[in-house]
């Protein structure tokens, strides 16, 4: 049977002007004024460094703001170890929460008082943000084991709806590597160049080129790797729908069409960019050489055949089975 292409459905748009739009906030973000730095150490220590800061300033106030303080501080304690206490089929991952309250009554006794460990780490900032992400890490790790287990138990169509949404968030961060981390680096890059060549800024408009193109370049397969996130959620929805259809097949295909593309054009940018470098290598500045191993695409892409060819032989065996009949 022939398809045609198949036009965006109202879901898919509503994800390109969503996944537009936050291309727009990493580039208003990256541009603006506002140091990258800043915002993570602030994201790394929140709430934490904000809690402890709070009772160290009502400890401040006196007596009564003092004991205050300290029914806060143990109360905030006594949180993660009640909801250990009472849990009643206890799983591997649950000792986690009792480690969390542990660590937690240490890393807040040091927010409250910031200058014990001002020896070792000079900025306060920073401070917080490290104690604040080995919180967060403890919690995230605690949040991934329970859902692996919940995945373990749950039915096929609740798995298709989390295997969506992993393709919408795997999208997003694909996004956020272009448009944020990659601009970010590039706009970086350049600074690097203006600063060491002083005086010669006349001779670099050819360097300025190729460090867009070497991004451009380095970033291209993550650009690229949503439309493999979009192929893959057709193919999860029609499978969905019917497993042995012609639709799902025709989505498997289209799936390991795309994934060849992305290869084949990862390569042969990588290789052109390479080539055009040596050749202008005299006039150029700043000069970058790296070695494309795509191990993970081409793994990607084996699946995605192997599973075309498995579609293909269970719809073929099903068609084969229902002549019998």
């Amino acid at each position: 049977m022939e398809h045609t292409k198949q036009p965006f459905s109202h879901g898919e748009k509503t994800s390109i002007f969503l996944l537009v739009a936050l291309a727009v906030v990493c580039i208003i973000f990256v541009v603006s004024p506002l140091s990258s730095g800043d915002v993570l150490l602030y994201i790394l220590s929140f709430p934490y460094a904000q809690i402890g800061l709070g009772l160290r300033v009502l400890s401040l106030l006196g007596r009564v703001g003092n004991v205050f303080a300290l029914l806060l501080y143990f109360g905030l304690l006594g949180v993660p170890m009640y909801i250990w206490s009472f849990k009643k089929d206890r799983k591997f991952e649950d000792s986690l929460i009792f480690i969390f309250a542990m660590l937690m009554m240490w890393a807040m006794f040091y927010l409250i008082n910031p200058g014990r460990l001002s020896w070792i780490i000079g900025d306060t900032r920073f401070q917080n943000a490290v104690i604040g992400g080995t919180l967060h890490s403890f919690m995230l790790a605690y949040v991934v084991l329970k859902f692996m287990r919940y995945l373990g138990t749950t039915d096929v169509s609740k798995l298709g709806r989390w295997m969506g949404f992993g393709l919408y968030f795997l999208s997003g961060i694909f996004v956020i590597a272009v448009f944020g981390v990659g601009l970010q680096q590039m706009l970086t890059d350049f600074e690097a160049l203006r600063v060491g060549n002083m005086g010669n800024e006349h001779l670099l408009g050819i360097t300025y080129v190729f460090i867009t193109l070497r991004h451009i370049v380095g970033v291209l397969p993550y650009g690229l790797n949503i439309g493999v996130c979009f192929a893959a959620l057709r193919l999860l929805k029609a499978f969905r729908g019917d497993p042995y259809s012609e639709e799902t097949t025709f989505a498997a295909e289209s799936v390991a069409r795309v994934c060849k593309v992305v290869l084949g054009v990862t390569m042969f940018s990588s290789a052109g960019f390479h080539v055009i470098q040596f050749f202008l290598i005299g006039q150029l500045k700043d000069i970058h050489g790296n070695l494309v191993l795509p191990v993970t695409a081409v793994l990607f892409v084996l699946g995605a055949l192997l599973l075309t060819r498995y579609i293909a032989a269970n719809k073929q065996l099903k068609d084969e089975n229902e002549g019998f009949i």
